[in-house]
């Protein structure tokens, strides 16, 4: 014998639900603003999904706390979770597939990495230097901005070029930040696998509750035609 949730029990339960979506949507945006803006030389993707879902979970909220329109509501709502599904898989591949294995932090671990501040007396996004760069076979020149980490391990010197990693990492504090940044990544990683998932359970429950509105719906609205029917028949009598 199949177990019926109650009506009640399954909006208590979507709306914990949505509610979680609502904190890890919101933990995403602040996580992912702080790694865009932390460097210009990483292009991650893990942000806009957060704000589709934080979009989605306030029109959830709304469906299910309001009695006018909420059919409405909650298709829209449905909609944005599919679409920051569907946001949150894209992001999951390029943050992951492309802009993750682009990183390699052993040099950084093992301290060969170098950060140019600024030259004196210059503003920091306007001063650019040359600077000695020996790396692993060869040594060579290499211009950098200032604020910027470089390492010359994965410098191409006689190209003057990317090997096959990210080299330099410009606009952060200091080395250590670009390890900070990377482990932020791999976190809204993890957030955007998390609340992709809570997505698909929040939109299939409130497939649920969409269902049972358009049931009681349905019943009102015959409860009134057979209501009316028996006026008219007591008049017509």
């Amino acid at each position: 014998m199949s177990h019926v949730v109650p009506p009640d029990a399954l909006r208590r339960r979507t709306l914990c639900l949505v509610l979680g979506v609502l904190l890890l949507s919101l933990l995403i945006v602040a996580t992912g603003l702080y790694v865009s803006t932390a460097t210009e030389s990483l292009n991650t993707t893990g942000c806009p999904s957060g704000f589709v879902f934080v979009f989605a979970s306030i029109l959830s909220l709304l469906g299910l706390s309001l009695r006018g329109n909420r059919q409405q509501l909650l298709r829209a709502a449905i909609f944005f979770f599919s679409l920051g599904i569907i946001v949150s898989s894209i992001s999951l591949v390029l943050d992951g597939y492309f802009i993750l294995p682009s990183i390699d932090v052993r040099p950084i671990r093992a301290g060969r990495c170098q950060f140019y501040s600024s030259g004196r007396g210059f503003i920091y996004e306007n001063h650019y230097s040359t600077v000695p760069c020996r790396g692993l076979t060869e040594s060579c020149f290499m211009m950098v901005r200032s604020g910027t980490c470089y390492c010359c391990d994965l410098y191409d010197c006689a190209n003057g070029g990317y090997l096959d990693k990210h080299y330099e990492f410009v606009g952060v504090q200091g080395c250590q930040e670009v390890l900070f940044v990377y482990r932020l990544i791999w976190v809204v990683a993890g957030l955007n696998l998390l609340v992709l998932v809570l997505g698909l359970l929040a939109s299939a429950m409130l497939g649920n509750i969409k269902a049972l509105v358009r049931e009681r719906m349905l019943e009102q609205i015959q409860g009134d035609l057979r209501a009316n029917v028996q006026i008219a028949q007591e008049i017509s009598a």
